[in-house]
Parts: structure tokens; C-alpha cells; sequence
């Protein structure tokens, strides 16, 4: 993580979802969690951050909160992108990332 901390604006949106993403795949679950509440706070259209949530949500078999993640990401836009299909794939049984 020493290269987030590099970052001169530790409150962006990018900056919080990536500590999510650190966290989480760390295996700190609840960590990485709140990362990710506070970027979509910060940035309610930040689609990435919304994907790896519903992703982290779906590790913990919470997959009617994915699937409301994923219709966020849709409703913002969202779903030609790599956040909408690798969210979908993850409800899908693939891999998350």
C-alpha cells in the first residue's frame, strides 16, 4: 500500500476504492468494506468502487446486495463496462477479482 500512500489526496474516490481493494484481498473483509462505502460516498457514480463492492458481497454470499450494486452501476451507465461485466460474471459463478 505504500505506493496509495504516495497520493497527495487520500480522500478521492480512486484513492478509497483501491484501499478497499488492498483490504479485502488482504483477507481484512470489513476493512476493505468501508473503503469501498466511503468512496461511493465520496462519489456516488464511481462505478469501479460499486463493482468491487458487489464482488466483496458476493464472496460473502450476500448476492441480493450484489445484484443491487449491479443494478446501480446499470442505472449510472455503467453497463458496457468492465466494472458491469466482471460484477455480472461474479454473480455468475466466475472468479472475483
Amino acid at each position: 500500500m505504500a505506493a496509495l500512500d504516495a497520493v497527495s489526496d487520500q480522500t478521492s474516490a480512486r484513492i478509497l476504492n483501491y484501499r478497499g481493494y488492498a483490504n479485502r484481498k488482504a483477507g481484512r473483509m470489513d476493512v476493505g468494506m468501508t473503503f469501498y462505502q466511503r468512496a461511493i460516498k465520496k462519489d456516488a457514480n464511481y462505478i469501479l468502487a460499486r463493482s468491487y463492492m458487489g464482488q466483496a458481497l458476493v464472496e460473502q454470499g450476500k448476492l441480493s446486495e450484489a445484484k443491487a450494486q449491479l443494478t446501480e452501476i446499470s442505472a449510472r451507465g455503467g453497463e458496457k463496462t468492465w466494472a458491469y461485466r466482471a460484477l455480472f460474471a461474479s454473480l455468475n459463478g466466475s472468479s472475483t477479482y
